[in-house]
């Protein structure tokens, strides 16, 4: 990464300062117009210093300094034996890169012509990763077990709660086959699952939390997964879920 930034560092052409491109962010989401045309012709001369988001913690714990802007450092490599060290956990699906083509070209010597969407994002479903699958866990298994990964990252690797009413409501899982495929996650030992009392209105009622084994999860990965997606799939779930990992 010190080299990436050695080399970016190095490069003559003028370039667009942080405090001009935040700028331009906030006033995207505020509705307003994106032009870096006007921005390139623009001799800007001041500096200021950028925060990285730290994808360690969470989306609330970043921002826990108050700091309305933060930003991602992320090196993208041309050759296709440096592809392993391609990281774009940014790239979800539905989403959208805004580059400012006339500033890379004059930064660096290729060119760039395109600007990536996920055309297939109007689908719930991710076909070529779903088909990644072995016969290991069926269908209905497999979209539960993607969605309690991600409960389990968003409620910052700790105990979650999540009801059957719910799983029914955003995944369509009736009852009887949630209860079941849940009880077969505990018996592989990826989920434990403890019920806690809750009052509303000091009225009692029982609550589902679930906590994700991480280290069993990476060690079923080989029977979950083909074997030829599964050195991605690996590297890609073990950084998912690396500050659970032990």
């Amino acid at each position: 990464m010190n080299d990436f930034l050695d080399n970016y560092e190095e490069q003559e052409e003028e370039e667009i300062t942080p405090n001009v491109f935040s700028e331009c962010i906030q006033d995207l989401y505020k509705g307003g117009d994106f032009d870096y045309e006007d921005l390139i012709d623009e001799e800007i001369d001041s500096k200021e210093e950028i925060e990285l988001y730290n994808q360690s913690l969470s989306y609330e714990d970043n921002f826990e300094d108050g700091k309305k802007v933060k930003f991602l450092l992320l090196p993208l490599f041309k050759n296709q034996k440096d592809n392993d060290l391609n990281f774009t956990p940014i790239l979800n699906a539905g989403g959208t890169i805004i580059m400012n083509r006339k500033q890379l070209a004059g930064t660096y010597s290729e060119h760039f012509h395109y600007i990536i969407v996920d055309y297939d994002s109007i689908f719930g479903l991710r076909l070529l990763s779903f088909q990644r699958y072995t016969n290991f866990f069926a269908c209905d298994e497999r979209v539960l077990f993607e969605t309690l990964l991600i409960k389990f990252k968003r409620f910052d690797y700790k105990a979650f709660f999540l009801s059957i009413p719910t799983i029914y409501k955003e995944l369509g899982i009736k009852e009887t086959r949630a209860n079941t495929i849940i009880k077969r996650f505990i018996e592989l030992n990826i989920l434990t699952k403890e019920v806690r009392t809750s009052y509303t209105n000091n009225s009692p009622s029982q609550v589902s939390f679930y906590f994700i084994n991480a280290n069993k999860v990476i060690e079923l990965l080989p029977t979950i997964y083909y074997e030829f997606h599964l050195d991605n799939i690996q590297k890609d779930i073990e950084t998912y879920l690396m500050p659970a990992l032990k």
